[in-house]
């Protein structure tokens, strides 16, 4: 089998292997991240609880909303899910490094789905390219 040359993008690495041409290139749609924020994956992974979302997602709310902060909550002003999470003791640092990675790999796996679901490879092809992707990528070594 041909190696294709290094890319960050999964897509740009099935149309080098595929050889596929613009037209034939999954397009993300506007649902595609539905379900795969950091929060629904670990939610789903039973690494947060649905109390711990909500705590995380009401302190984020707060953050924008509030007029009269302290200083520690304007540091926390602009941070990201993950990073509160972090912060309120819900997640270790590794912990959402893993989730980031899960996070990765479902997004790029959705848009190969798509070439499934148009026939254009079949899913064990599918894995096959990203099983060789992720090994080849700077993700694999947890970038």
């Amino acid at each position: 089998m041909l190696l294709s040359p290094p890319t960050d993008s999964f897509i740009d690495y099935l149309q080098n292997c595929l050889q596929l041409d613009e037209a034939e290139l999954p397009q993300r749609g506007e649902w595609a991240n539905a379900g795969n924020t950091l929060g629904m994956i670990a939610l789903r992974l039973d690494a947060l609880t649905v109390e711990q979302v909500d705590e995380i997602l009401a302190r984020q709310e707060s953050l924008e909303e509030g007029e009269e902060l302290n200083f520690q909550q304007k540091k926390e002003r602009g941070l990201l899910f993950g990073q509160l999470a972090e912060r309120m003791g819900f997640l270790t640092d590794s912990e959402m490094g893993r989730l980031l990675q899960i996070q990765k790999i479902n997004r790029n796996l959705e848009l190969g789905a798509k070439l499934v679901l148009n026939g254009t490879i079949d899913a064990q092809t599918l894995v096959s390219h990203l099983s060789e992707f992720l090994a080849e990528s700077k993700f694999a070594a947890g970038s």
